[in-house]
C-alpha cells in the first residue's frame, strides 16, 4: 500500500489534529508501506520515498514552484518558475507524462493563489480591472467565465483552499492593506557632528590623551 499527502490531509481533516496523521505514517512504516511524497523547495518537484532513511528520491522535475497532489486524478499539479500557466505529471513523475493544462492560468507571480477543488477540479483566485478578487475554475481547453468574489478587497497571496468535494471555498482575504510607497528628499550631505564636538574639545586642551 502507498500513503500519498493526500491521505495525511485526510486524516488531519478527520481528527481536526496531527496526532491522527502522525499515527497513520507511524503504522505505514511498520507495516513496511511506501510513504511517497511530493516536494518542492524553488528549483524542483521530487517524489521521495520516506518509507527509507535518509527518504529516498524516485523522480524529480526541474523548474518547479508550487506542486499539488489531485486524489481524484491521481495525478500531480504543479507550476512552473519561469512562466504562468498550469502542468501536470502522474504520480511517478514520469517526463513522458507531464502535459500543459493552461497556458496563462495562474500567472507566474500568482503561483500559489490555486487549488484543488473537488474530482479534476482546479480552482484559481485572479484579480481584474473590475473586481478586486475573481475566481474561476481552469479547464483543459475551455475557458470558464470568472465571478467575482469581492469587487473591492484583494485576496491574499496564497489564501486558497477548498473542501474534498469541491463544494466549499476558504479564501483569505486582505481586509486593510496598509502597504504603500513613501518618498521623501534627501540631503545633499549629511551634517557633520562629531568632527566639530571633537575640533571644540582639542581647543579647550581636553583632547584624548
Amino acid at each position: 500500500m502507498t500513503f500519498t499527502q493526500l491521505e495525511v490531509f485526510a486524516a488531519l481533516a478527520r481528527a481536526g489534529s496531527f496526532s491522527r496523521a502522525a499515527a497513520l505514517l507511524a503504522r505505514a512504516r511498520d507495516a513496511g508501506s511506501a510513504i511517497i511524497h511530493v516536494a518542492h523547495r524553488g528549483k524542483a518537484g521530487s517524489l521521495f520515498d520516506r518509507s527509507a532513511q535518509p527518504w529516498r528520491r524516485l523522480a524529480s522535475i526541474d523548474g518547479v514552484s508550487q506542486a499539488r497532489f489531485d486524489r481524484g486524478s491521481g495525478r500531480v499539479l504543479f507550476t512552473r518558475l519561469a512562466a504562468g500557466g498550469l502542468w501536470s505529471a502522474d504520480a511517478a513523475l514520469s517526463s513522458a507524462s507531464v502535459q500543459q493544462i493552461s497556458d496563462d492560468r495562474p500567472s507566474r507571480w500568482r503561483y500559489r493563489a490555486w487549488t484543488v477543488a473537488g474530482s479534476n477540479g482546479i480552482g484559481y483566485l485572479g484579480t481584474s480591472t473590475t473586481c478586486g478578487t475573481t475566481f474561476v475554475r481552469i479547464l483543459p481547453g475551455r475557458d470558464e467565465p470568472e465571478r467575482c468574489l469581492d469587487a473591492e478587497r484583494l485576496s491574499a497571496g496564497n489564501g486558497l483552499s477548498a473542501s474534498a468535494d469541491g463544494d466549499d471555498l476558504f479564501v483569505a482575504m486582505a481586509v486593510s492593506d496598509g502597504a504603500d510607497i513613501g518618498v521623501m528628499r534627501l540631503p545633499e550631505r549629511s551634517p557633520a557632528m562629531f568632527p566639530a564636538f571633537s575640533k571644540l574639545l582639542l581647543f579647550k586642551g581636553n583632547g584624548p590623551s
